[in-house]
């Protein structure tokens, strides 16, 4: 069945690591299906929330120019083509559908809900804890609005908030993993490590085939430095999310600290691969030509990296490293750049054998 208007778990940055947004899990939210007494009329309806892409949405704007339908029935019509416009990935259109929906029916929580979700697409985050406010007031027992909630408060900084939110749909859903590993994203965030990773190992005994969350503490076993921790961990996530780039980007990254380069090079390719403009898999793959003394890539995967992202300190001070080791003088500039934006860039890179 299709209206799958998606609900999606926010994955938030993991620490310094990634961009919040960077990875999104969504999980399926049925419509309930109102069906019509005449044949065609019920084609029209299955294919409205059943179907995807343009196939939904003409049948869905049939069913709502037929002046057959008001009430929460249009309303529900109304919510089937949103999902397939957003599917598509025309946010604005399906906000305008979503917004349709409340009008017809404004207790209709799973508008708010889903609108929610189309305005975080749009980066319009205070809307999307307002609508999340509105669904979940309507269905104090929604766990991924709260879930959801919970993660927009950890991109606004509110720790405090954000715990209490996922700490109330644990209480609803005790074995919901989604809901460990984002209040594992709070814990961490929030530098409380010993946490964060006690709430990713609750989801992996919950669902031992969560990619995202051997992730997530993998990346905490990162920003602790246990190197051989987070590869485990990053493996584990490769393995299960063949398709993502991040814990390629991660494998790599780490093979490179510890040594293993033909292994890291081969792990970047793979991030690039799939996400040929990846910046952090850019500048991966330079550390690791760096590391195996090949200048001329190295620098040129660090152009590339800088031009996508001007300021990225790790990318503007290895390749300052690489082009002084050419007997490029310009490479001190780089080095004070990356100074400036990251004071400690050199005591790390040392850290990870590049002096």
């Amino acid at each position: 069945m299709r209206r799958e208007i998606r609900r999606a778990r926010l994955a938030s940055e993991v620490a310094t690591l990634f961009a919040v947004a960077a990875s999104v899990v969504w999980l399926v939210f049925l419509v309930a299906l109102l069906v019509p007494s005449q044949v065609a009329v019920a084609d029209e309806w299955d294919t409205c929330v059943k179907e995807d892409g343009d196939v939904a949405i003409e049948a869905c704007t049939a069913l709502i120019e037929s002046g057959k339908y008001q009430g929460h029935s249009l309303a529900t019509v109304h919510v089937s083509r949103a999902g397939a416009w957003q599917d598509k990935g025309d946010y604005d259109r399906a906000i305008k559908d979503y917004d349709q929906a409340i009008r017809l029916d404004p207790k209709y929580g799973m508008a708010f809900y889903n609108r929610a979700i189309a305005y975080t697409k749009t980066l319009d985050y205070d809307r999307a804890i307002k609508d999340y406010n509105q669904a979940i007031l309507l269905n104090p027992k929604d766990t991924y609005a709260l879930i959801n909630r919970c993660g927009l408060h950890l991109r606004n900084n509110k720790y405090d908030r954000a715990i209490r939110d996922c700490d109330e749909a644990i209480n609803l859903d005790p074995n919901n993993p989604t809901a460990f590993i984002m209040r594992g994203n709070v814990y961490s965030t929030n530098k409380d490590h010993e946490r964060a990773i006690k709430d990713y190992n609750r989801a992996i005994e919950l669902d031992p085939n969560n990619g995202v969350a051997f992730f997530s503490r993998g990346a905490v076993y990162a920003l602790k430095e246990a190197h051989d921790r987070a590869i485990q961990d990053y493996s584990e996530a490769a393995r299960l999310l063949p398709t993502h780039p991040d814990p390629w980007n991660s494998l790599c990254w780490h093979h490179a600290i510890v040594g293993k380069l033909e292994l890291a090079l081969s792990e970047c390719n793979k991030a690039l691969n799939l996400e040929p403009q990846y910046v952090l898999a850019l500048d991966s793959r330079a550390f690791t030509y760096l590391k195996m003394d090949n200048l001329k890539a190295a620098i040129a995967d660090y152009d590339l990296a800088l031009r996508l992202v001007p300021k990225l300190a790790h990318s503007l001070y290895g390749r300052g490293k690489a082009k002084l080791k050419k007997g490029d003088s310009s490479g001190e500039a780089d080095l004070l750049a990356a100074e400036q934006i990251k004071p400690d860039i050199a005591d790390e890179f040392r850290r990870y054998g590049v002096q």
